[in-house]
């Protein structure tokens, strides 16, 4: 898969939330640079990473998709300037069904499966997903890890 015709489609399957949010799309995604799996399901782990940005990052602000060759693999990552993920919480991002905060003082909709779901596609393609605190700023930067072309 055309990695840069894969965010495409991931960025006009967001486009409304970001829209929404106030939100700028920046991309930087080499051409020719490609992955090994399922166009439809990388996508959607794509465009859910984009809509958990739209929800937590502040309006006005943007978003950075971006991707890089990394011996065999492809690094694809999306950074956003939200408030991030508070260190004791980033191993239990991953479960189904887990939320940050408590249940009484969540200001933002959701069901805990977007990342759940996130990590699960990117195993099942042979890659893995993590997150960080980006060094040079606020926010939270999730990577996908993919088998290269």
């Amino acid at each position: 898969l055309d990695v840069q015709a894969l965010v495409d489609e991931a960025a006009q399957a967001a486009e409304g939330e970001l829209r929404a949010a106030g939100l700028a799309l920046e991309t930087d995604v080499p051409t020719g640079l490609v992955v090994r799996g399922d166009r439809r399901q990388l996508a959607r782990v794509v465009a859910n990473l984009l809509g958990n940005a739209a929800k937590y990052a502040a309006a006005g602000g943007r978003v950075r998709v971006e991707a890089r060759a990394a011996g065999a693999s492809v690094v694809l990552a999306v950074r956003d300037w939200g408030p991030g993920i508070p260190p004791a919480e980033r191993h239990k991002v991953w479960r189904p069904f887990y939320r940050i905060g408590d249940e009484r003082t969540r200001e933002r909709p959701g069901s805990g499966l977007g990342l759940a779901l996130v990590r699960h596609l990117a195993e099942a393609h042979g890659g893995r997903a993590a997150c960080e605190i980006p060094a040079d700023g606020p926010g939270l930067r999730v990577t996908l890890t993919l088998p290269g072309g």
